[in-house]
């Protein structure tokens, strides 16, 4: 599960690959870290295979109910962390602001 967490973390940090000219690093950083959070379309996909493989009487199929508690439990991980991911980016833009005035 954190294996996962920490999987879906990184793709969403693409944004430090981008916008090199437009914002710092660490604006960058903040952005993806913002990002974390974000769970609203993993727990629809979730819930949708959850109502297919119902409908399709495969709930009892080996994995599919391991996998769908992976992808859940992996989702409450990150929605628990919002509160240290809003740290992060107040922190990260703080940085930046501060070095943008000097």
């Amino acid at each position: 599960m954190i294996l996962i967490t920490l999987l879906s973390n990184i793709g969403k940090c693409l944004p430090l690959a981008a916008y090199g000219s437009e914002a710092t690093i660490r604006q960058r950083l903040a952005l993806s870290v913002g990002m974390f959070p974000r769970g609203e379309v993993g727990i629809g996909v979730l819930l949708v295979s959850l109502e297919i493989f119902r409908q399709k009487n495969m709930l009892a199929v080996p994995g599919i109910q391991e996998s769908i508690a992976v992808g859940g439990l992996s989702l409450a991980l990150n929605l628990a962390l919002t509160g240290l991911f809003i740290l992060v980016v107040i922190r990260l833009l703080e940085r930046s602001v501060s070095q943008q005035r000097q």
